[in-house]
């Protein structure tokens, strides 16, 4: 304000000077850079203060171990400073992802031990495969009840932060994993696992140890009521749908090259579905078997141009159907026109 003498930054009280301070070192997806958070942190007393109190600074906190073969004596200071910081902080970390590569033991467990956290989320990113064995200690020592598993590749900054309570992040895992992966989810640290998140290498070699893993693992997938499949090669995902998932209600199929999708007693139980991405070219037959489906999701099949006749007898089979998207499809203008009118008289949204 022009009448004002200016304030200096030192007169600002201790909750809005809080405040500037996380704005400063936040990044992104709501997390902060530890370098910048450090730096301001050594200003000067007081600012360390604030740093070290202020939940919201420390909600998101990610954990890189060094990947430069560092020698013993380099990875155990780092190491004591990540303890030192989770034992001061780690109240308020709800969001935790902990990224070690190096080929020697991992540092997940005295780093989870080390943290009084409550968390929402725990991501863990590493190329070996020795964290299948200790994911049972982990999840324990995560003070969290862990229902959705999500593995394969690379997720969002924005999909973490917004993963629903109890998600598991396996960032090194791929869907041949399942098979061990599953039973090491069990309590204290995990419960019935309710939604999972799959999405892997499945070319070539890979393709059929993917869908052995998938028919391998359906037996442990009954209280599963969210499945996302996300492969390149659909018959892993097509064989895991003849086994009976009881309680699925939301099915996405994104990405994987279908060209039908698997007739089953799944699809009656089915709320929304989603097959964007895909390699459609007519609509499924097995469509008229999801009675109960309120959202249906066919967008970005480029080549599938269903008749006006498809389409209102789909509608016709589908009577509780509420969103139906078709953009990016090769629909032609005069069925669109014909859905959409025929959309308008159910109150069921179209997007063409």
């Amino acid at each position: 304000m022009s009448g004002e003498p200016p304030c200096h930054i030192d007169q600002l009280p201790n909750d809005l000077l809080g405040r500037m301070l996380v704005a400063a070192a936040a990044i992104r997806f709501g997390g902060i850079d530890l370098h910048l958070g450090h730096a301001l942190s050594c200003v000067c007393q007081r600012w360390r203060g604030l740093c070290f109190s202020a939940p919201e600074f420390w909600q998101t906190l990610q954990l890189r171990a060094p990947s430069n073969e560092p020698s013993p004596d380099e990875r155990q200071q780092w190491l004591d400073g990540k303890l030192w910081l989770l034992q001061r902080v780690g109240e308020h970390v709800r969001h935790l992802r902990i990224t070690d590569q190096a080929a020697a033991e991992g540092v997940f467990q005295p780093l989870m031990q080390a943290a009084p956290c409550t968390l929402r989320s725990l991501q863990l990113s590493t190329d070996r495969r020795a964290h299948v064995s200790e994911l049972p200690q982990l999840l324990a020592l995560a003070r969290a009840r862990f229902t959705s598993l999500v593995a394969g590749s690379r997720m969002t900054a924005a999909s973490w932060v917004a993963s629903p309570a109890g998600t598991l992040r396996l960032e090194g895992a791929r869907v041949y994993d399942l098979p061990e992966l599953l039973p090491a989810l069990r309590p204290p640290g995990a419960a019935p696992l309710e939604k999972l998140f799959v999405s892997g290498l499945a070319r070539g070699g890979f393709a059929a140890p993917a869908a052995a893993a998938m028919q391998a693992s359906a037996h442990q997938l009954q209280h599963v009521c969210e499945l996302d499949i996300t492969l390149s090669d659909p018959g892993a995902a097509l064989r895991l749908l003849r086994h009976q998932l009881p309680r699925l209600q939301t099915l996405r199929l994104a990405y994987s090259s279908l060209r039908t999708l698997t007739a089953g007693p799944y699809l009656s139980g089915l709320r929304t579905l989603s097959m964007s991405r895909n390699a459609l070219r007519e609509l499924p037959p097995a469509l008229m078997q999801g009675t109960r489906l309120q959202q249906l999701d066919l967008r970005g099949n480029e080549r599938l141009q269903p008749s006006e006749a498809e389409l209102l007898q789909l509608l016709q089979a589908l009577p509780d159907l509420q969103l139906l998207d078709l953009t990016d499809t090769g629909i032609e203008a005069a069925a669109a026109a014909a859905l959409t009118a025929a959309a308008a008289e159910r109150g069921l949204t179209v997007q063409v």
